[in-house]
């Protein structure tokens, strides 16, 4: 399981959302060392010191690790938005909106010079027939 860029190589998420955190605790509280932890996912001791110390690692590896473990740790990942899509959309949107505003009031302003032109135009009808 990973997933695949444009290039078609692996890539690698971010979880600085406390993923890494949340592992170490796992391996704490079921009482597995280095040593072990890393037999079971087939890395070496240092492999695993170094993947503990990152914010990052593949999909693949985290898929592997949950399996050797029987715990899911990417219940632990929350999609994050595109750099700056998220500010950017509310940006957007909320200038789109004070647009909008400005030209509901320009309407319902042109809507009651019309209603009072009509009432004028009817007023002048009846005067005339």
């Amino acid at each position: 399981m990973s997933i695949k860029n444009k290039q078609g190589q692996e890539t690698a998420f971010s979880f600085k959302t406390s993923i890494i955190p949340k592992m170490k605790a796992y391996l704490y509280d079921h009482h597995l060392g280095v040593i072990e932890f890393a037999s079971l996912i087939g890395l070496s001791r240092v492999s695993v010191y170094t993947l503990l110390k990152k914010d990052d690692m593949s999909i693949s590896l985290l898929y592997r690790i949950s399996k050797a473990l029987n715990h899911d740790f990417f219940q632990y990942i929350k999609p994050l938005p595109a750099t700056g899509s998220a500010d950017s959309n509310t940006l957007e949107l909320t200038n789109e909106n004070e647009s909008l505003k400005q030209r509901i009031a320009s309407l319902e302003l042109e809507n009651s010079y019309l209603k009072e032109i009509n009432k004028l135009l009817l007023a002048k009808e009846k005067g005339i027939s």
